[in-house]
């Protein structure tokens, strides 16, 4: 695979003899050792290699022409990589380069000069039409730093990411989470780089429906991140076991199981949430700030890999600048898990709380405007699903209010009280 452009701002090569060294020599830690990130790789093809190299160590393998082929076989990317070809180019090319750090800071400050190349040429077509705001420029000359931009593309790059997209929305897989309720997914998914809200009252079963989300994506191999201010984690662990397991939970919490569902409790319950392992990821405080929230999510995203982010619930995170506003608060919450989403490139799903006006309609169903002290979340928000249940009832009203290229409109859900389980 050949490469030209400007050496003052290309760093393909350094991206070929960086990448190979890694991977002859199995170091994976030198991408953290250096804090690389994808952002910082001029070339598509070597983000997709950097973030294929990534996923065999997250998942415990030997960093290998094999298991990153493999790896990148699995997510239908060899090909657009140029093939085992151009995986044993780079290897070839890797075993005799020495001084790898070296590569890597010029690879990084190739990054931040292509940044601010792109930065001034703006600025030049800008001036030259009389449009130049100086301040601006200033500033976002001052902000660049070696860590590059991972969100600025050129017309090829923006072309190759949609292919991506489109290829693997070809194969029949979501840009995004499913919700892991047929009827829920037949309508859309939790959006990929957006926040979707699900709103309901007090008692309705929030956050029932976002355990069901959790187990039904986690039996699908997903990696979940759930951020819970609302219940301890003990709470969290046995509702997720009796889910799985099919047994009732309050018999649960009160020890009251007779021997058989003990027995079933511990081996599918208990068993199941000992053979996720690491794929669920738990922060559970009784009080969560919005800024523990982002990093958290940095950290899991980079340590554990997860798909989706999951937070119980909108109006309990704190926001330690709000002074006691609470509408300001929820609001900054709101538009600061939407900017989350778009940083890590993931779905976001955060339960929230409905205004006490649902309560005296006839149509209790909350709607996107009923979210409880935020007219911010209504706009942050990508999807918002409303759902309202009568106590006792296994029958569940839920409608998609908003739906960012999709439709709206009521969908059927059912709710099963014994083990709090939706479907």
């Amino acid at each position: 695979m050949t490469h030209t452009n400007d050496n003052k701002l290309s760093s393909f090569d350094a991206e070929q003899y960086f990448i190979g060294s890694v991977i002859s020599r199995n170091q994976p830690e030198i991408f953290d050792a250096h804090g690389m990130r994808r952002n910082h790789f001029e070339s598509n093809v070597h983000r997709i290699i950097f973030d294929a190299c990534q996923a065999v160590c997250r998942d415990g393998y030997t960093l290998d022409l094999g298991t990153l082929t493999e790896a990148l076989k699995e997510r239908g990317d060899l090909d657009r990589v140029g093939g085992s070809a151009y995986l044993i180019e780079l290897i070839k090319v890797g075993v005799s380069t020495v001084n790898a750090h070296l590569y890597a800071e010029s690879i990084k400050t190739k990054a931040a000069r292509r940044k601010v190349h792109n930065l001034l040429l703006t600025a030049t077509a800008k001036a030259a039409q009389g449009d130049l705001d100086v301040s601006a420029l200033v500033s976002d000359l001052v902000a660049v730093d070696d860590d590059g931009n991972e969100y600025e593309s050129n017309g090829p790059q923006l072309s190759e990411l949609a292919q991506e997209a489109e290829d693997r929305a070809a194969r029949g897989e979501l840009m995004g989470m499913p919700f892991g309720i047929p009827s829920l997914d037949a309508v859309t998914c939790c959006p990929a780089g957006y926040l979707t809200v699900i709103v309901a009252r007090p008692g309705v079963g929030k956050t029932a429906l976002l355990l069901s989300m959790t187990a039904a994506n986690l039996d699908n191999g997903r990696r979940i991140g759930l951020i819970s201010a609302e219940m301890p984690g003990a709470d969290v662990g046995t509702r997720l076991a009796a889910l799985t397991s099919g047994v009732t939970v309050a018999l649960v919490k009160a020890g009251k199981l007779n021997d058989i569902d003990a027995a079933k409790h511990s081996a599918k319950g208990h068993g199941w949430m000992t053979k996720i392992g690491d794929r669920l990821q738990v922060l559970h405080a009784p009080r969560i700030s919005i800024g523990d929230i982002e990093a958290i999510a940095r950290k899991w995203k980079r340590q554990n890999g997860i798909e989706a982010l999951y937070v119980d619930y909108l109006q309990d995170i704190d926001h330690p600048d709000s002074l006691g506003d609470d509408r300001k608060r929820v609001a900054t919450v709101s538009s600061r898990l939407r900017q989350l989403a778009k940083e890590l490139g993931l779905p976001i799903v955060s339960l929230a709380q409905a205004t006490r006006a649902v309560d005296e309609r006839e149509n209790k169903i909350p709607k996107k405007g009923d979210i409880a002290d935020s007219s911010q979340a209504e706009k942050d928000a990508a999807v918002i699903l409303g759902i309202h249940r009568e106590p006792d009832d296994a029958v569940v009203r839920a409608v998609f209010d908003k739906v960012r290229d999709g439709r709206t409109g009521g969908v059927p859900l059912m709710f099963e009280g014994r083990n709090m389980r939706f479907y």
